[in-house]
């Protein structure tokens, strides 16, 4: 006998090969299995009809009892978002309506290629410029900013 252990430490007895007690979960069909979730469409068509609505239009609409919940839902929101000016729950349904703009990063140097800077050969630099150097990196070394 093999104990099996929860998260919250309770322990539960577990023999290897046994089945467990009961019929399982019910087979979905495939009219339950369309029901069950809230298609990408379906969303897109409350939406669009709740963004386009007035004010007046949405409040009405979260009293209403015989709305669906996610007409309800997305309703909420959007009055809430209007009456605090707050642009992130717009941007949340716009979002899923019409998909997240992806952010462009350019990647190129400041000469506008993609090569990397040329390295410098200070064995060429007479003494006089070494000695420069090395005062210049000396003093970012010792400056603690």
């Amino acid at each position: 006998m093999t104990i099996c252990v929860k998260k919250r430490g309770a322990k539960m007895p577990f023999e290897k090969g046994h089945k467990r007690p009961g019929p399982g979960r019910p087979k979905l069909y495939n009219i339950e299995k369309g029901n069950k979730a809230l298609t990408q469409v379906t969303l897109l068509r409350h939406c669009n009809d709740l963004i386009h609505m007035g004010m007046e239009e949405l409040l009405n609409l979260t009293k209403d009892q015989n709305q669906p919940a996610i007409r309800v839902l997305v309703a909420s929101i959007l009055l809430h978002g209007i009456k605090k000016g707050d642009h992130s729950r717009a941007e949340m349904i716009l979002n899923r309506m019409v998909g997240k703009v992806q952010d462009v990063v350019d990647l190129t140097s400041s000469d506008g290629t993609m090569t990397p800077h040329k390295k410098v050969d200070i064995s060429k630099l007479s003494e006089t410029d070494l000695l420069k150097l090395r005062e210049i990196v000396k003093k970012a070394k010792d400056d603690p900013k």
